[in-house]
């Protein structure tokens, strides 16, 4: 999701004739007659196409830009209870409130990951929504924390 939203950053680049981002073709710009620089014609070009990666991209990964991790996965105790799904609003509340809980996610060295196994039986309906979350992921580093989570079930 980050690359996709650098895209545009990018496209914004090449509109401006900011190219500090591609060193290659900045150095090409400046080392050029003005008759062969960088024309209009190829600024739109690179443009474009930056523009057809990005929509292709939102395609190709539309379902993992749907799911948006909930802070509440990530980080518990800083989500806002009020914007929670009403069925896990009680448990949210009082796992916000539980210290041991709070100290114990941060003593964890493996993050959300390894933390909320360990709460799966205190927090039950919070788990049902989250333990879906945590194997969700199609990328291989994610793949691999997915089964440091299995592992840890």
């Amino acid at each position: 999701m980050a690359f996709i939203s650098k895209l545009d950053f990018y496209k914004n680049c090449f509109l401006r004739l900011d190219l500090n981002q591609f060193p290659s073709l900045k150095a090409l710009h400046e080392n050029q007659t003005d008759d062969s620089r960088l024309s209009d014609t190829d600024l739109d070009c690179y443009s474009s196409r930056l523009q057809a990666l990005k929509e292709d991209l939102l395609i190709r990964f539309k379902d993992l830009k749907e799911l948006k991790i909930p802070r509440l996965v990530v980080n518990p105790f800083q989500a806002d209870a009020n914007n929670a799904d009403p069925n896990l609003v009680e448990e949210l509340i009082d796992l916000q409130n539980d210290f041991e809980g709070e100290v114990l996610f941060q003593q964890i060295g493996y993050g959300y990951e390894a933390f909320w196994p360990k709460e799966q039986f205190k927090n039950p309906h919070l788990w049902e929504k989250i333990k879906l979350l945590l194997l969700a992921f199609p990328s291989s580093y994610l793949v691999e924390k997915g089964f440091s989570s299995v592992l840890q079930l």
